[in-house]
């Protein structure tokens, strides 16, 4: 099966937690102009604070509140925290991250009870609301960090802002470009520290492979596809880089199209959260965890799925009868119900019938018990412990906001594609065709073990890995 989309934003989203940190330092807001500082700020940097509403660290409808930071110059800006509030009931807005003129974060216009701000409303203390930033922008000589906060529905509470970041050598870099043909293409260097640069186009196909992008490392033939950036995307480098040009045998990128006529059948279950995610798994300890992916809004206004086919861990069964639907993850055959008690809720593997109601864009709500309030307990991802998991989250009943995107798991399996930056070898089809042998590979497309067996598994460093077999394709996580 087809899991190159699925992987990269796996690995994506995986990394920004794996570098190392470097200092951090917290800007805590003491009135609607002024601010005091924590930690450890670089030297030669300074702070401004203002928020149009002239009232505390309060946000009212159409008011802004911007942060702006100088004085990074050469550091790596590797996350920010903000400390912020809603009111009980209320309280919505966006968020924009600038360097200089370009937007490196964002969160759209939502309330503070969705999950791309805190996914509940709370007013009796400030929550922390993660903004990682990926990859690591580099603030340029004289650059200015912007953190804008625009509320829509009164109100929220701006209280501070923690900033991680990594003191980085003020050097533009150059990127070399090897293409594993004959043709050339010319290096590029950042016209400034920090800048970035515009990633070639280089066209080449034949009858076997075709230019899909560029990836830092170089590799054989491999089923697994590594992290690769587009032509025409920005790229940050960190060092003098060289880039491989990377092809694939599969001509068309694959993508599975979202349905909006619920009925009974199996599913990938999706929301389009802070990052769009997919449920993968059964309930464990309340929870259902997740998988990032990638979602494309075509032009037929319905959600595409990137990727060829639906993981076995994230297939669902859905059966629908009478606005209510029952699910159960169809690889352990368990229910994904839920717990209802006059002093407990949560999620539980037994049969439960969810209340179904059409959302935007051809999402549904599914939910149960609701309150006088509006409010209803719904299957939707929270942020805890340091991950998104689906639980059984208290939401507002809404018919105009996004919930459960549906995609059907295709009746065709496609065949698995094949990656590579050496183009000019075509040997390895017919063999990966009748390839018998169980094989690891890292994240990168490395092929590290062949013939793998239970204790190869056991021996493995703590990571993730993918495994191919005769009988298909699976991730695994060694712990």
């Amino acid at each position: 099966m087809n899991f190159r989309r699925y992987i990269v934003c796996l690995f994506c989203g995986a990394l920004s937690y794996l570098l190392a940190w470097g200092e951090s330092v917290t800007y805590t807001m003491t009135s609607y102009h002024e601010v005091s500082v924590s930690g450890e700020e670089p030297e030669s940097a300074s702070a401004e604070f203002m928020s149009d509403t002239k009232s505390g660290t309060r946000i009212s409808a159409d008011h802004t509140a911007r942060l702006d930071l100088y004085g990074y110059d050469g550091c790596r800006i590797q996350e920010l925290t903000l400390f912020m509030r809603s009111n009980k009931s209320s309280g919505a807005g966006s968020l924009q991250v600038l360097l200089d003129d370009s937007v490196v974060a964002s969160i759209p216009d939502s309330p503070f009870s969705d999950e791309a701000w805190n996914g509940a409303y709370v007013n009796d203390s400030l929550v922390s609301i993660v903004v990682p930033l990926f990859p690591s922008p580099q603030v340029p000589e004289n650059g200015r960090l912007s953190i804008i906060v625009s509320a829509s529905v009164n109100s929220l509470y701006f209280g501070a802002c923690e900033v991680h970041y990594m003191i980085a050598p003020l050097l533009p870099y150059t990127v070399t470009f090897v293409t594993g043909t004959d043709d050339s293409i010319h290096p590029k260097r950042e016209s400034g520290v920090g800048k970035g640069i515009l990633l070639p186009d280089y066209q080449f196909a034949d009858s076997v492979w075709h230019f899909l992008g560029w990836t830092e490392n170089p590799l054989t033939q491999t089923p697994v596809c590594p992290v690769y950036y587009k032509a025409g995307t920005r790229y940050f480098p960190t060092k003098h880089q060289t880039l491989y040009a990377l092809y694939s045998n599969e001509v068309t990128d694959a993508s599975i199209v979202q349905d909006t006529c619920l009925q009974s059948g199996t599913y990938a279950l999706v929301t389009e959260t802070a990052h769009p995610m997919m449920m993968c798994g059964y309930v464990d300890n309340e929870r259902v965890a997740t998988d990032e992916v990638e979602l494309r809004f075509g032009a037929d206004s319905l959600y595409h799925l990137q990727m060829g086919t639906i993981p076995a861990d994230s297939r669902y069964q859905l059966n629908v009868a009478d606005g209510k639907a029952t699910i159960s993850h169809v690889k352990s055959n368990t229910y994904i119900g839920y717990r209802a008690t006059s002093s407990s809720h949560g999620l539980r593997s037994s049969a439960s019938e969810w209340e179904l109601l059409p959302s935007a864009n051809g999402s549904y709500q599914f939910y149960h018990d609701l309150h006088a309030n509006g409010m209803a307990y719904t299957l939707y991802p929270q942020y805890r412990d340091g991950v998104y998991s689906f639980m059984d989250t208290d939401l507002l009943l809404s018919a105009t906001t996004q919930f459960m995107l549906l995609f059907p798991v295709p009746e065709t399996e496609p065949q698995p594609a094949l990656y590579t930056t050496n183009p000019r070898s075509h040997v390895g089809f017919e063999a990966v065709a009748q390839e018998r042998t169980c094989r690891v590979y890292r994240l990168d497309g490395t092929c590290i073990h062949s013939s793998a067996t239970a204790e190869t598994l056991r021996s493995l460093p703590r990571g993730i890995y993918i495994i191919t077999s005769p009988s298909g394709t699976q991730k695994q996580i060694v712990r």
